[in-house]
């Protein structure tokens, strides 16, 4: 079987896991500054890519690839669908909301 990725030295240590009960919505604006006078949202939680990949082989999350479309071709988690971190609140509606989402870059 393959490896989740081909090489696992592109997995960043943590992947991020996103519920999507606003998680997903929230990290595609997390780079934004919080209006004055309310709290920035909380970082979500990080697991292992071991982690990742035993939640996938359950259908419990998706893997989603935020780099660029050249970097998913020449290589990417398996299973993993490619959505630029910048297209993220665009698209968000493309995304399941049964699931948890691990998203991922390096």
């Amino acid at each position: 079987m393959r490896q989740l990725i081909g090489r696992r030295s592109a997995w960043i240590a943590a992947v991020a896991i996103l519920a999507l009960a606003g998680g997903a919505a929230g990290a595609a604006g997390a780079a934004q500054a919080a209006p004055p006078g309310t709290q920035a949202p909380a970082e979500p939680p990080r697991i292992m890519p071991a982690e990742v990949k035993a939640l996938a082989a359950k259908g419990k999350v998706l893997i989603v690839d935020v780099r660029d479309k050249a970097s998913y071709d020449l290589e990417h988690a398996e299973g993993a669908i490619n959505i630029p971190l910048g297209m993220l609140e665009s698209r968000i509606a493309e995304l399941p909301k049964d699931k948890q989402i691990a998203a991922y870059c390096t």
